[in-house]
This record gives structure tokens, sequence and C-alpha cells, in this order.
């Protein structure tokens, strides 16, 4: 097999994944994984989410706050919560490349999502391990 076929049958697996908790979580209507810069990863969304069109925000948003968090001498931040209107979300870091942001509609059970977090960081842990080497710039060990 080669790399293509690999990569290809890895985004399957990554898609299928997140479809599945999507449709198997109650209340959880989007899942979307970005890295850091808010590069599409994987999307997962009940049709009547399908265009948040806010994946890049949502990754920059955490990053930042998690980063201020830091600074404060507050500890790491593994994970945000937080709540709107229409929606709940909840950031969430994996390794040092990979945000997930799940979207809940505004009545969710916050601790379902939470309870889902260690499998979801577990299944995506290669990934976000094969991330770092690709995220260093050339040079960087000169």
């Amino acid at each position: 097999m080669d790399s293509a076929q690999g990569a290809s049958r890895a985004e399957q697996a990554m898609q299928s994944y997140f479809d599945q908790l999507v449709a198997q979580t109650a209340g959880l209507r989007a899942a979307l994984v970005t890295d850091r810069e808010g590069v599409s990863v994987v999307r997962a969304a009940e049709a009547s989410w399908e265009n948040l069109g806010m994946e890049g925000s949502f990754a920059a948003t955490f990053a930042l706050a998690a980063e201020q968090t830091h600074r404060l001498r507050l500890g790491a931040n593994s994970s945000i919560t937080c709540f709107f209107d229409n929606c709940c979300l909840l950031h969430t870091s994996v390794g040092a490349t990979l945000i997930v942001t799940l979207v809940g509609e505004e009545e969710c059970n916050v601790g379902l999502f939470r309870e889902a977090l260690p499998a979801m960081r577990q299944f995506l842990a290669p990934v976000a391990e094969a991330l770092v080497g690709l995220s260093t710039p050339a040079g960087d060990g000169e």
C-alpha cells in the first residue's frame, strides 16, 4: 500500500469516527477538527449545522485563550466550554497541533461531550504526532 492509499484510509477512518460521534451523542450537532491555524482536518455535522463557516475562528480563539491562561500562571488549559443563546461549544486540544470543537444544542449535556474526550484524544494522538513533524519549518534545527 502506498502512502496516498494509507492517507486516504486514515482520512476515511477519522471521518467515520466523527460522523458516528455526532450521530450517537445526544445533543451533539457538529464536530470540527482543525490545526492551530484553523485549517480543517475533519468536519462532521448534522445537515442543519453544515454551514457553520467559523472553523478557523474557533481554533484561533481557543489557541489564544489557552495561551493567555498559561501566561496568567493558571496552569495548562486542556479545554474550554462556551455557552451561547443557540449553542454550546467545547474546545479541546489534542497534542500541540490539533483542536477539536464540539458544537452542541443550547440545552446539551456537556458532561456527555467531556466523557468522549479521552477516547477522542487517544484516537487522534497519532495524527497530532504526525502533524508535529509537518509543522516544523525547514531549517529549525540549524
